[in-house]
Formats: structure tokens, C-alpha cells, sequence
């Protein structure tokens, strides 16, 4: 390793965690552009501007090796989309995790209906009682709607984002997206620290449409008398426990297992570690500007 990485600084980390300094500054990510095709999803995902597409190989290396999953928990994965920005699977802050439910047509007679507000009581006294069922497992609590969720009727997309605490100290984004369509719904979730609350409400924009169902699958070719109708309501796909009769904690680990391990794994000690040497390497290089000026050219 060479560079503005001054050679004292680096062996102040193990030689383990040197390998690993050089394995992650070098690993980098061959993402995908333009029009990729689902067929397990019966839909196509146009990469929006300004992301890459990782197909299903590159999601399960950043899932389970930068991140920490189980391999049982990242086997139905589509994909992921993540900012072009990124060049390396290290460098990658926010994931949009892409999977389908293939679960029927998910009717959206309740869409115009739905009291948010009421809707978000239920679901922290759900939690509260989960927490209190299992009080042993990692503690959520939903502190609010990061953002109110939103049905665009015309393009048949419902998204919306928690705010969360988890064991009382740390907080987190869950952005999430469920993309209708007669058989079933694409999922797109997210998680950020709430500082990043703001650059996910953007990229929301994009995200929301970027998926297409094919001809024969969109939520406008359902058929009532042949095609299979969902036990999930527009409000059930948000809520999970009170609409559907399914234990949250359950509806969490369905859809957010993913999300619930990588909260976890992203504050490991090797990666505060790695981070501390950064920041200090940083600050080091801005002293040293200071004090030794290089000269105008």
C-alpha cells in the first residue's frame, strides 16, 4: 500500500487488518446500467441516474461478507441498486435491497382511506408488545414516520419510511417500497442513519419508478375470476401485524431481515477501527498542509 497513507500509520492496525485495509480499498464493484430484466419478478428495473444496478452474485458478497448475513437470508435477493458514487463495496452507505413477493393482487381499495396517524399508534404498541414477548431480542421502537407513507395510484407504488430506535441508543432509517402488480409486488428497502433521511427522500423519486411489470403481470391485467387475490391491504403491506394477523416481529424478519442484521454488523469494531484510521489519516494530511504549505505552481 502506497500513497497518502504514510507507512507508520498503517502498522498501527494488526497485519490481519491490514490484509483486510487492502482487500476492501481494492474490491471493487462492476455495476449495471440501463434496463435490467427480472423475470423471477415478471418485471424490468431501469437503473435510475446517478446509481448502478449489483446483480444477485454482488448483492449476496455485500450482504453476507461486508455486512454479515446469514446465507439463508439473502437467497430470494434480486438485487441492489446503489449510488454510482461508490466504488468499492466498502464504500456503499445505502443499499435499495430489491426481492418480490409473490404473493397474489394486493387490492388498493383501502389506499385513499388509510388514517397514517392511527396506523402508526398501532404499529408501536404492536412493537411494544413484541418487545415485551421477546425481551430478549434486539429492542425496536418506531419513533415516528421518517416520512408519511405515499400511494402513487397511477404508477400502483406505495412507499414510505420508519424511524426506529433500537435498544433504546441507536437510531435508523427503514425506507421501504412495494411495487403492485397483478401476481405480486417488488420490495425495494433501505436502511440509513437519520442523516440520511433527506438523500433518501430524493432518491425516492427514482426508485419508485424504475420498476416495470411486463405485459400479462401489470396490476392492470388482473383477472378476478382466474388470477389469485392477496390476503395483504395497502394498509397491511405497511402495517403487517394489524391488518393481517401476522406477528410483527415475524413481518420484520420477513422483510427486514436483511435490513435488522446489517444495523447491527454496520457498527462492528474492525469497521470503527478502519473508520478511526481514516478520519485520523485525514486530519493528519490537513496538519500537515497547514504546516508545511506546498508551494503555488
Amino acid at each position: 500500500m502506497t500513497g497518502v497513507y504514510a507507512q507508520d500509520d498503517i502498522q498501527d492496525l494488526s497485519m490481519e487488518e491490514q490484509e483486510q485495509l487492502a482487500y476492501m480499498m481494492s474490491d471493487s464493484i462492476s455495476g449495471k446500467i440501463g434496463k435490467i430484466s427480472l423475470p423471477s419478478a415478471n418485471c424490468t428495473v431501469n437503473v435510475p441516474d446517478g446509481f448502478v444496478y449489483l446483480d444477485p452474485a454482488q448483492s449476496r458478497h455485500l450482504l453476507m461478507d461486508y455486512w454479515n448475513n446469514p446465507e439463508n437470508s439473502v437467497t430470494d435477493i434480486l438485487g441492489i441498486m446503489v449510488k454510482n458514487s461508490a466504488k468499492t463495496f466498502y464504500d456503499i452507505e445505502t443499499a435499495y435491497v430489491i426481492s418480490y413477493e409473490n404473493a397474489g393482487y394486493v387490492s388498493d381499495e383501502d389506499a385513499d382511506e388509510m388514517n397514517y396517524d392511527e396506523l402508526l399508534k398501532e404499529i408501536q404498541d404492536g412493537l411494544k408488545e413484541e418487545n415485551e414477548q421477546n425481551p430478549d431480542a434486539p429492542q425496536w421502537e418506531l419513533v415516528r414516520w421518517a416520512w408519511q407513507p405515499a400511494y402513487n395510484r397511477d404508477k400502483k407504488v406505495i412507499s414510505w419510511a420508519k424511524h426506529y430506535r433500537i435498544n433504546g441508543d441507536h437510531e435508523v432509517i427503514n425506507y421501504d417500497v412495494r411495487v403492485l402488480g397483478k401476481a405480486g409486488f417488488v420490495v425495494i428497502t433501505a436502511i440509513g442513519d437519520p442523516s440520511a433521511k433527506d438523500q433518501m427522500l430524493a432518491d425516492n423519486s427514482a426508485i419508485i419508478g424504475s420498476v416495470n411489470y411486463i405485459d400479462g403481470y401489470k396490476y392492470s391485467d388482473f383477472n378476478p375470476d382466474t388470477d389469485h387475490i392477496a390476503e395483504w391491504t395497502i394498509g397491511g403491506l405497511i402495517a403487517g401485524k394489524v391488518l393481517t394477523k401476522v406477528g410483527l416481529w415475524a413481518f420484520l424478519a420477513k422483510f427486514s431481515k436483511i435490513i435488522i442484521i446489517a444495523i447491527i454488523a454496520a457498527i462492528g469494531v474492525f469497521r470503527k477501527k478502519i473508520a478511526t484510521f481514516f478520519g485520523r489519516r485525514k486530519d493528519k494530511s490537513e496538519t500537515d498542509e497547514k504546516e508545511n504549505p506546498q508551494p503555488a505552481e
